[in-house]
């Protein structure tokens, strides 16, 4: 997963970042650094990322409630 694009651009320059180093904080959240591609930027943030809603229950779970 390391070293894979999401979503975020870097605030100051507006290049891609990249995950430079992730953590499990929890089974929910994580903690991941992120690194701008732009080598003249270089800026790197901080960034968690949380499940916070189930959008649709797993498959086992469905047959079980239906």
């Amino acid at each position: 997963m390391l070293g894979k694009r999401y979503g975020f651009t870097c605030p100051h320059c507006g290049r891609k970042m990249t995950t430079k180093m992730s953590r499990a904080v929890n089974q929910k959240l994580q903690e991941r650094y992120l690194e701008c591609s732009n080598p003249q930027c270089a800026a790197v943030y901080k960034a968690y990322v949380e499940l916070k809603v189930v959008i649709s229950e797993p498959l086992d779970q469905r047959e079980h409630t239906i």
